[in-house]
C-alpha cells in the first residue's frame, strides 16, 4: 500500500466532496427561490450551472476513487510476503 499516495487522493476525495455537498446546497437554495418564480430565465440558468459544477464535482470523485483505489492495491508478490 502506497500510504503517501492514499493520504493524497484520500485529502482530495474528501476536497471534493465538501465541493458536491456546497453545490448541492447552492441547488437546493436555487431550486426554493424558482418555485416562487419559474419563468425566472436567470435563475433556470443557475440551476443548470449547479447541475453542471455537480456533474464535474462527480466526474472528479471518481477520479480520486481510481487514484485511491491504485494506492492500496498490494501487488502478488506483496501478498506473498505476508505469509
Amino acid at each position: 500500500m502506497d500510504i503517501d499516495n492514499f493520504d493524497k487522493w484520500s485529502k482530495q476525495f474528501n476536497a471534493m466532496l465538501i465541493k458536491l455537498n456546497d453545490h448541492e446546497n447552492e441547488l437546493q437554495t436555487a431550486r426554493h427561490d424558482q418555485l416562487r418564480t419559474i419563468s425566472d430565465c436567470q435563475k433556470q440558468v443557475a440551476v443548470e450551472g449547479y447541475l453542471r459544477a455537480m456533474a464535474n464535482d462527480i466526474r472528479a470523485l471518481g477520479f480520486c476513487y481510481n487514484n485511491l483505489r491504485q494506492s492500496i492495491h498490494m501487488q502478488q508478490e506483496q501478498f506473498d510476503s505476508l505469509d
